[in-house]
């Protein structure tokens, strides 16, 4: 299990940001309330933004594409610190 561990390591290492579709449960919520933050703050829902968000080993990056009017589509990506 370790040295699929550093595979999935290296190859993140390798390609730089990578689109993940399980992001860690704290990586949800701090995204969830800047949502929420920027919403009560410019009045407005987050448009074609990105944030990041630096964790213990991987730095990662939410990109909040704008689907339709008023509808947000989160999308996570990581990249080895």
């Amino acid at each position: 299990m370790n040295s699929l561990k550093n595979f999935f390591v290296r190859l993140i290492t390798y390609l730089g940001w990578t689109k993940i579709n399980n992001p860690p449960k704290w990586i949800i919520n701090k995204s969830d309330g800047y949502y929420g933050y920027f919403s009560k703050k410019y009045g407005h829902l987050p448009y074609d933004k990105i944030k990041h968000f630096k964790g213990k080993n991987f730095v990662y990056r939410v990109y909040y594409k704008t689907v339709a009017q008023g509808q947000i589509e989160e999308i996570f990506y990581a990249k080895r610190r």
